[in-house]
């Protein structure tokens, strides 16, 4: 069961513990937390670490840049430059993109949405319109 503690009492154990010396001891004689919260709190620095970077957002990138980015490729180009040229966030999407359409063609760099619109096959009331 997870059970929160007030930093009083988390203080307190950490003293008691820094009396004496012992996990156990601690416990016993306080009643709380449980020995591996105990550890847990031994273990964490006293001032709190930096705070967590932000992630930032995936950026989906169209077909026609990863097609471009992927003949710059094969063309001898670093990575570095091809992410500079086809303003990419990062050069190691060209080697993913290039790994992908040596394994699958130009399919394999397209998204879900891209394969459905180039195979789109004219429905029956779009035909007869035309």
């Amino acid at each position: 069961m997870n059970r929160s503690y007030t930093k009083e009492q988390r203080r307190r154990a950490l003293q008691v513990y820094k009396r004496t010396q012992s996990v156990t001891k601690t416990v016993r004689e306080l009643g709380y937390p449980g020995r591996w919260t105990l550890y847990k709190w031994l273990r964490e620095p006293a001032k709190p670490g930096r705070p967590r970077k932000q992630s930032k957002t995936l950026t989906r990138y169209p077909f026609e840049v990863k097609l471009r980015a992927v003949e710059l490729f094969n063309a001898g180009w670093r990575p570095a430059d091809i992410a500079v040229e086809c303003e990419l966030r990062s050069k190691m999407s060209v080697y993913s993109w290039a790994q992908r359409h040596r394994e699958e063609g130009e399919w394999g760099l397209m998204s879900k949405r891209e394969r459905k619109e180039h195979t789109c096959m004219p429905t029956r009331a779009a035909f007869e319109k035309s």
